[in-house]
């Protein structure tokens, strides 16, 4: 691999329900994040419809300052992914394993995985991902919940690593640093077992590991772990049932201003189920920073028309 640069490079996968939330995102980055740290932001399109990079390229076009478009590259998942992996992997398992295999494009030692539903809501630069004065990547160790154990019992088993796991993880949710190398270390690591064809892994567990997970227990197994720094969290996220109490989500929306928080996650499935407060909260705050004043925020976060831009 040829000597990695000090800049980073930002990978995003979208498909056909999520063309207008990733736009959103793309604007969000042009407008919010110094640019002049990317080297390169990958746009994976992980759908059977061909057309769509035709699509989406046009579009963004349109939105997008030369200088963050030029930085685009958009490629197709069947491009990525073995023909194993095209066809025998539903939408969740094939984007599980294109946020593991898409380290053999990137030329920068880091790159940062975000997925469609986040965007910037504040300035921000580098220094959000990678520590300044350490050089260490950033992240929020968190409690390991009932829910994931078994994920992550599994996800060690298959890096062949002891299986006593500390109560505190590296959560799984988007953003997430990845060093390169490392990541690639961990595919060839697994090659011998299952070849190119990822999917092999996951059926292996029935499901029942992660990317983050197996990335995680890679970086445990060869003491690698000290390469990450425990920071607050930076990103709120609505997924599309969590959190499902209406006071949390409350809470969630109206701490958006705090000083730590750079960025919201909004999944495409909740937008529908928000309260008329709580979508006149995210409008006034996305339409104070994002949007300009002949833009529309409603066309970007339309639940019903995310397929068509």
């Amino acid at each position: 691999m040829s000597e990695m640069s000090e800049k980073t490079s930002f990978v995003t996968i979208t498909y056909q329900n999520d063309l207008r939330m990733v736009l959103l995102q793309l604007i969000s980055v042009d407008r919010l994040f110094d640019i002049k740290a990317l080297e390169e932001y990958f746009i994976i399109i992980n759908d059977k419809n061909t057309h769509l990079e035709e699509e989406l390229r046009n579009k963004t076009q349109l939105f997008l300052s030369e200088a963050l478009f030029s930085k685009l590259r958009f490629i197709s998942s069947h491009h990525l992914l073995s023909k194993r992996d095209f066809e025998k992997s539903d939408g969740q398992r094939s984007q599980q394993i294109l946020k593991m295999i898409i380290a053999s494009k990137i030329k920068t030692k880091t790159y940062i995985l975000l997925d469609a539903k986040n965007f910037f809501i504040k300035k921000a630069d580098l220094a959000l991902f990678i520590d300044r004065d350490s050089g260490k990547y950033t992240t929020n160790f968190s409690q390991l919940g009932d829910n994931w154990r078994d994920y992550v019992k599994n996800s060690f088993k298959a890096i062949e690593c002891d299986e006593d796991i500390e109560d505190k993880i590296i959560p799984t949710i988007t953003p997430y640093v990845i060093e390169t190398n490392i990541m690639i270390q961990l595919l060839k690591y697994l090659q011998p077992r299952i070849g190119n064809d990822l999917s092999k892994l996951f059926e292996s567990f029935h499901g029942k590991i992660t990317e983050f997970f197996l990335y995680y227990a890679f970086l445990y197994k060869y003491n690698l772990l000290a390469k990450y720094k425990h920071k607050p969290i930076i990103c709120r996220t609505l997924f599309a049932i969590y959190p499902s109490n209406y006071a949390d989500v409350d809470k969630m929306i109206k701490n958006l201003k705090e000083d730590n928080i750079y960025l919201l996650g909004l999944h495409r499935k909740r937008l529908a189920q928000l309260s008329v407060e709580h979508t006149e909260i995210i409008n006034l705050l996305l339409n104070e920073i994002l949007i300009f004043p002949w833009e529309r925020l409603d066309w970007f976060i339309d639940p019903k028309n995310q397929s068509t831009i």
